[in-house]
């Protein structure tokens, strides 16, 4: 009897850890929470992979996106500062601490950061960009206008820089050059909705209702 039992209780158990997702099934998991914009979710299932995997580094990387997407810029620096100890001189974990380090409000500490991988990678579009919101939040629009075109110079379809774009042209009063930004973003972009927002805002200042 006591055979049965201990088989019993033995197979319960494997069955039981062969039926539990695996870290990567649950990383996937927490990564289309976070893609979902469910930061919290994402957080809770990314720590729950650690308790039992500390050294997944990968993990540190999407908590501290998560933790900068929710504005705790503190957790978020923790996190990672402890992604860089295991992939040192990654293009984007060190972009990220820039971004992370401007909601710290340490801007000089970015700055020199992102200089210092466009030193390496001259056409890094993350380093750029943080330097243009640099300019941009130091009252520096020209600058940062120069710092846009670069980009798209790089990438002539960047969303984000064709957005950046239509806005700095349209508080300068230039419609004609506002327009032709959107109009570029929303054919490269149609379907996507902050593009279709940013859009119909601009129209709107303008007192349009139509993209000409």
């Amino acid at each position: 009897m006591k055979k049965i039992y201990s088989f019993a209780i033995a197979f319960i158990c494997y069955s039981y850890l062969f039926a539990l997702p695996s870290p990567q099934a649950m990383y996937n998991e927490a990564y289309a929470m976070q893609a979902q914009g469910d930061y919290y979710s994402a957080i809770e299932q990314y720590q729950m992979i650690l308790k039992d995997n500390k050294s997944y580094n990968l993990i540190y990387e999407r908590l501290a996106e998560c933790f900068y997407a929710l504005e705790e810029y503190d957790q978020a620096y923790d996190f990672v500062l402890k992604a860089q100890s295991y992939k040192q001189s990654d293009a984007k974990i060190e972009a990220l601490k820039g971004f992370i380090l401007m909601g710290l409000n340490k801007m000089q500490e970015a700055r020199v950061l992102f200089n210092t991988i466009l030193s390496v990678r001259p056409n890094d579009i993350e380093a750029k960009f943080g330097l243009a919101e640099i300019e941009i939040a130091e009252g520096r629009i020209t600058i940062a206008s120069k710092i846009y075109k670069e980009i798209l110079a790089i990438r002539p379809e960047n969303k984000k820089a064709l957005l950046a774009m239509a806005i700095i042209e349209h508080q300068e009063n230039n419609s004609k050059e506002a327009n032709k930004y959107i109009k570029t973003a929303l054919k490269a972009h149609g379907n996507d909705e902050v593009t279709s927002y940013f859009a119909a805002y601009i129209n709107a200042l303008q007192e349009k209702y139509e993209v000409s």
